[in-house]
């Protein structure tokens, strides 16, 4: 009958086994973290879409109207 490795015999890590680690660090990943050129842009857009979301909930009426008001021009504008 054979018998199987004792848990001592085998590693703990796999990785170990290998020859490689499991987890590399951020300053080896060529995909890591990095500075967001846009992130500026996407922080004042979102603020820029809450005050427009909270402006409509407050004047619904009068958004209501300025878009009926701007679908009555665009479709006299596109109708020629």
């Amino acid at each position: 009958m054979t018998q199987s490795p004792s848990n001592e015999d085998r590693p703990s890590d796999p990785f170990q086994q290998m020859g490689g680690t499991p987890d590399r660090g951020a300053s080896d990943d060529p995909f890591g973290e990095e500075d967001d050129p846009f992130a500026s842009a996407k922080l004042q857009a979102s603020f820029a879409l809450n005050v427009a979301r909270t402006w409509v909930k407050d004047h619904q009426k009068a958004s209501m109207l300025g878009a009926f008001a701007t679908g009555v021009v665009l479709g006299a504008l596109v109708r020629d």
